[in-house]
């Protein structure tokens, strides 16, 4: 089954946020995601600095895409590029 996934709006001034349900394959993991106008230019540039491409881009309907890097130390990161043409 594909995981369910909430979300959580950012009040105050702080910061929104996800939460996963994970399928019992997947090891449990924390991450953030730093929104970006240009994706794959992004990954490539993480890439350039010493990074790991884990997953993308990868399109989410009719959201956008993400993808998501190991940096040089391991830490995994979220990149997220927003659709606002809708």
């Amino acid at each position: 089954t594909d995981p369910s996934y909430g979300v959580m709006d950012e009040t105050d001034g702080g910061i929104g946020g996800g939460i996963m349900q994970i399928r019992e394959d997947m090891p449990p993991y924390v991450t953030f995601y730093v929104a970006v106008d240009d994706l794959g230019g992004t990954l490539t540039r993480a890439e350039e600095l010493g990074g790991a491409r884990v997953l993308g881009p990868t399109p989410i309907p009719p959201i956008g895409e993400f993808a998501m890097f190991h940096d040089p130390e391991g830490h995994l990161i979220g990149l997220l590029h927003l659709d606002r043409r809708g």
